[in-house]
């Protein structure tokens, strides 16, 4: 188990392509379509702070 800020800045060094597949792998399963819909919010906060 790692803290939630660890496993954001490992996350930064991804693609964005290959964060919803470590967020399935994390998770231990496909997304729900909910799961699917907060990823992708989250990616357009990112896009939109940089």
């Amino acid at each position: 188990m790692i803290e939630v800020q660890t496993y954001d800045r490992l996350i930064a060094h991804l693609p964005k392509i290959a964060l919803t597949e470590s967020q399935e792998l994390f998770l231990g399963g496909p997304f729900t379509p909910e799961s699917e819909k907060e990823t992708d919010e989250h990616l357009l906060q990112d896009d939109a702070q940089t």
